[in-house]
């Protein structure tokens, strides 16, 4: 059981790095092991780095994957990761071209992450959000959001070198730069 808490916290955090397709089957396999199944909290884990993949390569996929992980969350009272759950959701809506509602969800599950001192949590929405809002001429709102996520980096010991945040960062400057400092407003 503990070995496979490390096991899925070091998928996620090396998921970007392997192989999707070698981590998936891994995962698939690990979802049908019946320690994993009768544990909600070892489930959600497993489910979060399965959704990460699936964002990446499948969509309807993941919104499978984070609809099972905000159930099992909801189901034993993990506001964290129902959180999490909801803001991944978003941000399948976001790349499904419902922006309003990912802009939603993206805020509600920035804020919830704060409340429950999820940094890790309010960095990867806030990455998230301000990534929405300069692709849709907001740089400038999408800097000071950046920022307070940058500073938070500093609290959170395991957050290591968040790169998709400097992204962010590095395109709002940009997209801001290209516009003179000027932004339209969102359509």
């Amino acid at each position: 059981r503990k070995e496979l808490y490390a096991k899925f916290g070091r998928l996620h955090r090396d998921v970007e790095s392997g192989s999707y397709k070698a981590i998936a089957e891994e995962l698939d396999r690990d979802l049908r092991n019946p320690v994993v199944e009768s544990d909600p909290g070892l489930k959600i884990r497993a489910l979060a780095v399965k959704g990460i993949i699936d964002l990446n390569l499948n969509t309807a996929a993941a919104q499978d994957d984070f609809s099972q992980m905000a159930t099992l969350a909801k189901s034993i009272g993990d506001r964290k990761w129902e959180s999490r759950a909801s803001g991944e959701l978003g941000i399948i809506a976001g790349v499904n071209g419902d922006v309003g509602t990912a802009a939603f969800a993206l805020m509600k599950a920035i804020n919830t992450a704060g409340s429950l001192n999820d940094i890790a949590g309010q960095i990867n929405f806030s990455t998230w959000l301000a990534n929405g809002m300069t692709v849709h001429g907001m740089a400038d709102r999408a800097i000071p959001l950046l920022d307070k996520a940058m500073n938070l980096v500093s609290k959170e010991p395991d957050a290591g070198f968040p790169v998709q945040l400097y992204i962010a960062k590095v395109r709002a400057l940009v997209a801001l730069r290209e516009n003179g400092g000027e932004t339209r407003e969102a359509e």
